[in-house]
């Protein structure tokens, strides 16, 4: 299943933020801007892992045009992708 994940482009030194807005409390980071997709998928796959493992509800993906639209994510520096995680 794809999942929209946020990206915060980091400035200067600072590293990437990854953000999963439909899973709360699940957040990560990247040196780099090839390392995005992989830290994301590898973060969001043991999250929902965990979830699975608690008998927790796993949320069905927002639209990215949704996330899109809101005010929250109006930075300049913040990048919207999908990626894919075994449900």
């Amino acid at each position: 299943m794809k999942y929209p994940i946020v990206i915060t482009v980091g400035q200067n030194e600072s590293p990437h933020g990854i953000c999963f807005p439909d899973f709360a409390w699940c957040f990560s980071a990247a040196e780099t801007i090839q390392d995005i997709i992989p830290k994301a998928k590898m973060t969001l796959q043991k999250h929902v892992d965990c979830m699975k493992s608690s008998g927790m509800k796993i949320p069905p993906p927002s639209k990215l045009s949704c996330l899109t639209d809101q005010g929250q994510y109006s930075n300049p520096s913040t990048l919207f992708a999908l990626i894919e995680v075994d449900i």
